[in-house]
């Protein structure tokens, strides 16, 4: 099926449907000339190649072209003067210039969630603050020992450096991945030129002179000039603290005399942790989690190594392992470090989230508020209240979900941190487009991207750019272009491979939106392509099921069943990863899609299989809106096996989610009854369907209430034909 305007073009029949205007047959050549346009919009297309593209030769009169035009024209109620869909460039051809029928809002859900999924898993460590005085960029040390045993001084004693910046100091420090990324492409040296490179305030690195003792030499680069200082530590633990110390004081910022959980008073677990960190990068999580054990093990008392080897094993998919070393954080770090309880117990629930146990993530969320309030842990307070309205945007919960992002917004703006103000935005702008009220929160976007442009945070701008362009309302392409084009300008100059893929997605997303999957399914293959995460990469994941949906969606489009195969074999693969990870949320969408292709492609015995797969999951995580989906498509695949009462109760069940405000499922509800012999009730809810304001892109069939009507009367009537399916309704 093809779709645009308010049409809808089967290229294997032939027939052309609106609404108002009823059904048509075309010809085969029109309609052949019909899906050349269709095929090729916006493009100016000679007579010559329409002749040659729809008839297969160019000896035929240009006359006939001609007429296959006006029938187009006239069947589509189209001025030749005032072109809506065919225009007529003089002396050079004709240019479809229609745009492509959006996906109707009861279908951008999906689509939306997906994008708030990758947000929250793309968005820097959630640890991170942002002070514009602050930006910090911290450089891989070098390592001038000539012992190379020591390796792992290089990226590992920087990353505990970013760390205690971060955690202790509360700087903005670029995340490491993408320092490492950039400088392996330019190779560049010099301080003052990785500040720019990087839009930051401050370059800090260290030379690494010797160890045990241990000794360097530390350089920061500001706007002030470079700054040296020499560190010294007879062991690891004096020489992490001096060097946090040490870049406090070259910085100007306060330095703790203490830093609680963040380094180990034994130097053999300090070097553990730091190689756990350098095997992250290097090795994997398997590797990681032997040196964050060791560190643990080393000295029980020092936290970090725990809570890392949680999310090592999280990223294994050993879900209950990761759980158990998150308890030992919490019930140790709770009485010396209440901090690191409160980002302990949001991590916590974000893992619970994942797992589809809702409840769970809820109680350790309301734990974390409530440990944050006491503490005046405001930081803190704010993550768990972002993690909570994520967490009630995926159950449908909107209200109470854009009440705790303003919250979230208040707080984060009080504490000047952009990093949380910009979550807090697009939260609240996800939220709003999935409950259809974007225009509101425009401006806090434009407000967003002002302060970032004034705090030269290039990264929280990048980002802005990408989701403020991905929800914004469909006619204003020029913009959202505009918008995406500064992202991946900023992501390509950042070397954020995750920034470009995330672009690459929003373009895919958008493709989608328009109704064109396969030039969505060419963006999603980049997004993919350009994620070159590990084995619990779930923004590759995530990119990888768009990208199946693109492809499937492609084949019944364009009627070519290898691509349907395609891409069902792909949402298969996606589904098998999932469960390897435990990522039941994820399990359960792709067994929803999947449901919804088998549907589409005449397999109800496998729909029918996967769609209660999905709603038995998702009903257990108390996602009630995704259900409600779920019933509307079980309700469709009931009615295209003539199973009346069966597919009556999955629409009643859906619609109670609606408060009986979803014309279209009111519709099929009246079919229904009408096929179950109940005329009476078809007619009351087919009145109360054209009543009821559209609450989704649907018109209701002006000649069903009629014909109820008359069937009640007892008068003959021709048989109704088949509902078109949800997914045709793309």
């Amino acid at each position: 099926m093809r779709h645009f305007a308010e049409f809808c073009f089967d290229p294997s029949t032939g027939e052309l449907s609106h609404p108002n205007l009823g059904t048509v047959n075309l010809r085969p050549k029109t309609a052949q000339l019909l899906l050349y346009f269709l095929d090729h919009p916006r493009s100016v297309l000679s007579q010559e190649r329409l002749i040659h593209a729809v008839w297969g030769t160019t000896s035929i009169s240009s006359n006939v072209l001609l007429q296959s035009i006006r029938e187009l024209r006239q069947h589509l109620g189209d001025d030749a003067q005032e072109p809506a869909f065919i225009k007529t460039h003089a002396k050079r051809g004709y240019a479809w210039i229609a745009p492509n029928a959006p996906l109707p809002r009861r279908w951008i859900f999906p689509l939306v969630m997906a994008v708030v999924v990758l947000t929250w898993i793309l968005w820097p460590s959630p640890t991170r603050r942002d002070s514009p005085h602050r930006n910090i960029v911290v450089v891989p040390f070098e390592n001038a020992t000539g012992d190379p045993n020591v390796m792992w001084v290089e990226h590992g004693l920087s990353d505990m450096l970013g760390e205690a910046l971060v955690h202790h100091l509360k700087a903005d420090v670029v995340p490491s991945y993408a320092v490492e990324t950039q400088l392996a492409q330019t190779r560049e040296t010099n301080l003052d030129q990785i500040r720019d490179l990087f839009g930051v305030s401050y370059a800090i690195t260290a030379r690494i002179e010797r160890t045990e003792p241990y000794q360097a030499t530390m350089t920061v680069s500001g706007p002030n000039g470079s700054h040296q200082r020499a560190v010294e530590g007879l062991e690891l633990s004096a020489f992490v603290h001096e060097l946090t110390q040490s870049a406090a004081y070259l910085l100007g910022m306060d330095t703790p005399a203490t830093f609680p959980g963040g380094v180990s008073q034994v130097s053999e677990a300090n070097a553990a942790y730091a190689k756990g960190i350098e095997a992250l990068r290097s090795e994997g999580a398997a590797a990681a989690l032997q040196h964050f054990e060791f560190a643990a093990i080393v000295d029980p008392q020092f936290l970090w190594p725990v809570m890392q080897a949680a999310k090592a094993c999280a990223a294994m998919g050993h879900m209950d392992q990761a759980e158990t070393y998150f308890k030992q954080v919490h019930r140790h770090a709770f009485a010396r470090d209440p901090n690191l309880s409160v980002t302990c117990l949001t991590e916590w629930a974000g893992l619970a989230i994942e797992q589809g146990a809702m409840d769970t993530a809820e109680d350790r969320l309301l734990e974390a508020i409530a440990d944050a309030q006491a503490q005046g842990y405001n930081y803190g307070l704010a993550q768990a209240w972002l993690k909570q309205a994520y967490l009630w945007t995926l159950k449908g919960e909107w209200e109470r979900a854009q009440s705790r992002y303003r919250e979230a917004l208040e707080i984060s703006h009080h504490l000047k941190d952009s990093h949380m103000e910009a979550q807090s935005l697009l939260g609240m702008a996800a939220n709003c487009q999935a409950s259809e009220d974007f225009g509101p929160h425009e401006r806090r976007f434009k407000q967003a991207l002002s302060h970032y442009a004034q705090t030269n945070n290039q990264r929280a701008r990048a980002m802005t750019e990408m989701v403020y362009a991905v929800m914004m309302p469909l006619g204003r392409e020029e913009e959202r272009e505009l918008l995406l084009h500064q992202s991946q300008v900023t992501y390509r100059k950042l070397a954020d491979v995750k920034g470009l893929a995330m672009v690459d997605f929003a373009r895919g997303y958008q493709a989608l939106q328009q109704n064109n999957p396969a030039l969505a399914s060419g963006f999603l293959a980049c997004a993919v392509g350009n994620n070159p995460l590990g084995p619990r990469s779930l923004p590759e994941h995530e990119a990888q099921r768009l990208w199946a949906w693109s492809i499937a969606c492609s084949g019944v489009q364009l009627g070519k069943s290898q691509y349907i195969t395609k891409g069902a074999e792909l949402l298969e693969a996606v589904a098998q990863t999932y469960r390897h990870i435990e990522f039941k949320i994820g399990v359960a969408t792709c067994e929803f899609l999947l449901g919804r292709l088998f549907t589409e492609t005449g397999d109800y015995d496998r729909a029918q299989s996967s769609l209660s797969r999905s709603r038995l999951a998702f009903e257990r995580t108390g996602m009630t809106r995704v259900m409600a989906y779920i019933d509307l498509q079980l309700g469709d695949l009931q009615m295209r096996q003539h199973a009346w009462a069966e597919a009556f109760a999955h629409l009643e069940r859906a619609n109670l989610f609606f408060d009986f405000k979803d014309g279209l499922t009111l519709e099929r509800m009246a079919r229904c009854q009408y096929e179950l012999g109940d005329l009476q009730r078809a007619l009351d809810l087919q009145s109360k369907a054209v009543s009821t304001p559209a609450r989704f892109d649907w018109k209701p069939c002006e000649s069903r209430e009629a014909h109820y009507r008359a069937a009640l009367r007892g008068e003959p009537v021709h048989p109704l034909g088949d509902e078109p399916s949800f997914l045709a309704t793309r």
